[in-house]
Protein backbone atom coordinates (compact mmCIF):
# COMPACT_ATOMS: atom_id res chain seq x y z
CA UNK A 1 0.00 0.00 0.00
CA UNK A 2 1.47 3.17 -1.20
CA UNK A 3 3.76 4.18 -4.71
CA UNK A 4 5.90 7.07 -3.76
CA UNK A 5 8.74 7.24 -2.20
CA UNK A 6 9.13 4.20 -0.18
CA UNK A 7 6.64 2.09 -2.24
CA UNK A 8 7.81 2.68 -5.80
CA UNK A 9 11.20 1.35 -5.26
CA UNK A 10 9.85 -1.56 -3.12
CA UNK A 11 7.79 -2.31 -5.99
CA UNK A 12 10.92 -2.18 -8.48
CA UNK A 13 13.27 -3.57 -6.60
CA UNK A 14 10.79 -7.26 -6.00
CA UNK A 15 10.18 -7.17 -9.18
CA UNK A 16 14.00 -7.10 -10.10
CA UNK A 17 14.22 -10.04 -7.50
CA UNK A 18 11.73 -11.60 -10.01
CA UNK A 19 8.27 -11.68 -8.04
CA UNK A 20 6.21 -11.73 -10.69
CA UNK A 21 2.59 -10.40 -9.92
CA UNK A 22 2.11 -7.12 -7.19
CA UNK A 23 -0.68 -5.46 -6.56
CA UNK A 24 -0.42 -1.84 -5.25
CA UNK A 25 -2.70 0.55 -3.76
CA UNK A 26 -2.54 4.08 -4.52
CA UNK A 27 -5.25 6.91 -5.50
CA UNK A 28 -2.25 9.68 -6.05
CA UNK A 29 -0.43 11.12 -9.36
CA UNK A 30 2.95 11.59 -10.13
CA UNK A 31 3.78 15.29 -9.69
CA UNK A 32 6.73 17.36 -9.75
CA UNK A 33 7.45 17.20 -6.10
CA UNK A 34 7.81 13.40 -6.76
CA UNK A 35 10.46 13.10 -9.11
CA UNK A 36 13.82 13.71 -6.62
CA UNK A 37 12.08 10.91 -4.46
CA UNK A 38 10.68 8.40 -6.36
CA UNK A 39 11.56 5.72 -9.45
CA UNK A 40 8.99 7.92 -11.68
CA UNK A 41 10.66 10.07 -14.76
CA UNK A 42 9.18 13.49 -15.60
CA UNK A 43 7.49 11.23 -18.62
CA UNK A 44 5.40 10.16 -15.71
CA UNK A 45 4.06 13.70 -14.82
CA UNK A 46 0.34 13.86 -13.82
CA UNK A 47 -0.59 9.58 -14.25
CA UNK A 48 -1.05 7.73 -11.68
CA UNK A 49 1.41 6.34 -9.73
CA UNK A 50 0.28 2.81 -9.68
CA UNK A 51 0.24 2.96 -13.50
CA UNK A 52 3.16 4.59 -13.70
CA UNK A 53 5.11 1.83 -11.38
CA UNK A 54 3.32 -0.86 -13.88
CA UNK A 55 5.33 0.48 -17.16
CA UNK A 56 8.24 1.14 -15.02
CA UNK A 57 7.99 -2.96 -14.07
CA UNK A 58 7.06 -4.01 -17.04
CA UNK A 59 10.64 -4.68 -18.68
CA UNK A 60 11.19 -7.10 -15.84
CA UNK A 61 8.19 -9.34 -16.49
CA UNK A 62 6.45 -8.41 -13.98
CA UNK A 63 2.81 -7.66 -13.37
CA UNK A 64 1.80 -4.64 -11.28
CA UNK A 65 -2.30 -5.07 -10.66
CA UNK A 66 -2.56 -1.64 -10.18
CA UNK A 67 -4.78 -0.05 -7.79
CA UNK A 68 -5.92 3.36 -8.40
CA UNK A 69 -7.79 3.74 -4.92
CA UNK A 70 -7.32 4.92 -0.93
CA UNK A 71 -7.13 2.09 1.18
CA UNK A 72 -9.59 1.56 3.43
CA UNK A 73 -11.12 -0.53 6.18
CA UNK A 74 -13.65 -1.73 4.09
CA UNK A 75 -10.79 -3.06 1.48
CA UNK A 76 -10.97 -6.51 1.18
CA UNK A 77 -7.37 -8.16 -0.14
CA UNK A 78 -6.97 -11.61 -2.48
CA UNK A 79 -5.66 -14.35 -0.15
CA UNK A 80 -1.74 -12.52 0.13
CA UNK A 81 1.52 -13.56 2.31
CA UNK A 82 2.43 -10.27 2.72
CA UNK A 83 1.30 -6.44 3.45
CA UNK A 84 3.36 -3.80 2.77
CA UNK A 85 3.12 -0.62 4.38
CA UNK A 86 4.64 2.32 2.68
CA UNK A 87 2.50 5.07 3.67
CA UNK A 88 3.57 8.60 3.73
CA UNK A 89 2.40 11.80 5.74
CA UNK A 90 -0.79 12.01 3.71
CA UNK A 91 -1.91 15.15 4.02
CA UNK A 92 0.46 17.58 5.98
CA UNK A 93 4.05 17.23 7.49
CA UNK A 94 3.40 14.06 9.77
CA UNK A 95 3.95 10.84 8.70
CA UNK A 96 0.29 8.61 9.03
CA UNK A 97 0.18 6.55 11.76
CA UNK A 98 -3.65 6.33 11.75
CA UNK A 99 -2.75 4.34 8.06
CA UNK A 100 -0.54 2.21 9.68
CA UNK A 101 -2.84 2.03 12.42
CA UNK A 102 -5.61 0.68 9.57
CA UNK A 103 -2.97 -1.94 7.51
CA UNK A 104 -2.09 -3.73 10.82
CA UNK A 105 -6.11 -4.28 11.35
CA UNK A 106 -6.62 -5.28 7.82
CA UNK A 107 -3.60 -7.72 8.67
CA UNK A 108 -4.28 -9.21 11.90
CA UNK A 109 -8.39 -9.03 10.68
CA UNK A 110 -6.73 -11.45 6.52
CA UNK A 111 -4.18 -13.27 9.09
CA UNK A 112 -1.24 -12.49 6.76
CA UNK A 113 1.77 -14.30 7.78
CA UNK A 114 3.98 -11.37 7.40
CA UNK A 115 3.32 -7.19 7.45
CA UNK A 116 6.12 -4.85 6.56
CA UNK A 117 6.20 -1.77 7.67
CA UNK A 118 8.75 0.85 6.32
CA UNK A 119 9.30 5.04 7.82
CA UNK A 120 10.81 7.56 7.07
CA UNK A 121 11.82 11.22 9.19
CA UNK A 122 14.16 13.11 7.52
CA UNK A 123 17.63 10.87 7.63
CA UNK A 124 15.69 8.10 9.58
CA UNK A 125 14.73 4.81 9.15
CA UNK A 126 12.46 2.20 10.50
CA UNK A 127 11.32 -0.97 9.42
CA UNK A 128 9.42 -3.10 11.21
CA UNK A 129 9.06 -7.08 9.56
CA UNK A 130 6.21 -8.09 11.84
CA UNK A 131 4.07 -11.73 12.11
CA UNK A 132 0.67 -10.98 13.17
CA UNK A 133 0.29 -14.07 14.38
CA UNK A 134 2.48 -13.78 17.01
CA UNK A 135 1.63 -12.18 19.95
CA UNK A 136 5.11 -10.97 20.91
CA UNK A 137 5.00 -8.97 17.55
CA UNK A 138 1.67 -7.61 17.83
CA UNK A 139 2.71 -6.19 21.38
CA UNK A 140 6.03 -4.98 20.13
CA UNK A 141 4.59 -3.21 16.59
CA UNK A 142 1.70 -2.06 18.64
CA UNK A 143 4.05 0.14 21.04
CA UNK A 144 5.35 2.03 18.23
CA UNK A 145 1.67 3.30 16.91
CA UNK A 146 1.65 6.48 18.63
CA UNK A 147 -1.37 8.98 17.99
CA UNK A 148 -0.13 11.20 14.71
CA UNK A 149 -0.45 14.23 16.77
CA UNK A 150 2.58 12.82 18.78
CA UNK A 151 4.64 12.55 15.49
CA UNK A 152 7.04 15.05 14.93
CA UNK A 153 6.53 17.25 11.98
CA UNK A 154 9.13 17.65 9.39
CA UNK A 155 9.74 20.97 7.06
CA UNK A 156 9.01 19.83 3.56
CA UNK A 157 12.92 19.57 2.58
CA UNK A 158 13.53 16.85 5.83
CA UNK A 159 10.61 14.97 5.37
CA UNK A 160 12.23 12.59 2.74
CA UNK A 161 15.48 12.04 0.90
CA UNK A 162 15.65 9.70 -2.73
CA UNK A 163 18.95 7.54 -0.55
CA UNK A 164 16.96 7.25 2.43
CA UNK A 165 13.78 6.13 0.78
CA UNK A 166 15.80 3.23 -1.37
CA UNK A 167 18.18 2.27 1.65
CA UNK A 168 14.24 1.94 3.67
CA UNK A 169 12.94 0.10 0.38
CA UNK A 170 15.95 -2.42 0.16
CA UNK A 171 15.58 -3.63 3.82
CA UNK A 172 11.76 -4.41 3.28
CA UNK A 173 12.65 -6.29 0.02
CA UNK A 174 15.01 -8.16 2.26
CA UNK A 175 12.77 -8.69 5.00
CA UNK A 176 10.52 -10.03 2.05
CA UNK A 177 13.25 -12.15 0.55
Amino acid sequence: VGAGGIGSPVVWLLAKLGVRRIRVYDDDTVQQHNLPTTMFSPRDLGKLKVDALRRLVAPFGCEVVAVPHRFTEKTRLPRTDILVSAVDGGKGPRPSMAARRLLFRVAKREKIPLFIDGRIGGENLRVYSIRPNKKEDRALYQKTLVPDSRVAPLPCNAQQVCDVGGMTASLMVRAVR
